[in-house]
């Protein structure tokens, strides 16, 4: 085995022994460059606007952290590295390899339910983004963690094995819009794409997602899903 093998193991291994603390590591070495951090424990009382996120634009995974201090990011179309991004949820540790020209080699998705204890730091990052539904250029978004109000029926988005997709949102203005999706509609971003998006929606998430004038059910022509730990649940 290569040594760079061995080190990019050895670095896999440190983080999944050490995912109980709340920090986001950024690694820049001769050998690897690599971020990680726990979704629900990217922050630090040292560094409460530390984050880390993972999303699905288009055709692409992408991948960034910030530990209060330096950030890094990478972007890849490799399917089994899009792959990771379902797996992603609170008690999550995402790791992820990246080159020199941003682009990332490895994912690594760690689930411990030991961290689903790991409680948020009070003052980290809290951005929740109430549901809006913009008619006039045909989009709509909004986080999962965002209180609801009256009239405010949320966003929200849906995947079926049998090969379709169902978003839909209501903002405190009234403003509602659904679109649908199968494969009997072609658009840029593939339905493969927008069910992989939609899988890996949990309550850390941003969705946003956009439509044609087709009659007379609208089409599904985008869907963006963005997972990071600042869009979670405000700290108790």
């Amino acid at each position: 085995m290569r040594l760079i093998q061995k080190l990019v193991i050895a670095a896999v291994l440190s983080i999944a022994a050490t995912t109980a603390l709340a920090q986001v590591t950024i690694v820049n070495s001769e050998f690897y460059r690599y971020a990680a951090a726990q979704l629900n424990g990217a922050a630090t009382p040292e560094h409460t606007n530390a984050y880390v996120y993972c999303e699905i634009v288009g055709a692409s995974l992408y991948c960034g952290a910030f530990d209060g201090v330096t950030y890094v990011s990478c972007s890849t179309t490799d399917q089994s590295m899009k792959k990771m991004f379902p797996m992603i949820e609170k008690s999550s540790t995402i790791q992820f390899f990246y080159d020199t020209a941003g682009a990332c080699t490895r994912i690594l998705v760690y689930n411990n339910t030991a961290n689903l204890r790991l409680p948020r730091v009070p003052g980290a990052i809290n951005k929740p983004i109430a549901a809006f539904v913009d008619t006039a250029n045909r989009s709509a978004h909004g986080t999962v963690s965002a209180a609801r109000t009256p009239g405010n029926g949320g966003v929200l988005c849906q995947a079926m094995s049998f090969g379709q997709i169902y978003c839909g949102a209501t903002d405190s203005a009234g403003n509602s819009v659904s679109c649908y999706r199968d494969y009997g509609n072609t658009v840029a971003q593939t339905l493969d794409d927008q069910i992989l998006a939609i899988s890996g929606i949990n309550e850390f998430s941003y969705i946003s997602f956009t439509w044609d004038d087709t009659s007379p059910t609208k089409t599904c022509t985008s869907v963006v899903v963005l997972t990071t730990s600042y869009f979670g649940p405000a700290a108790p």
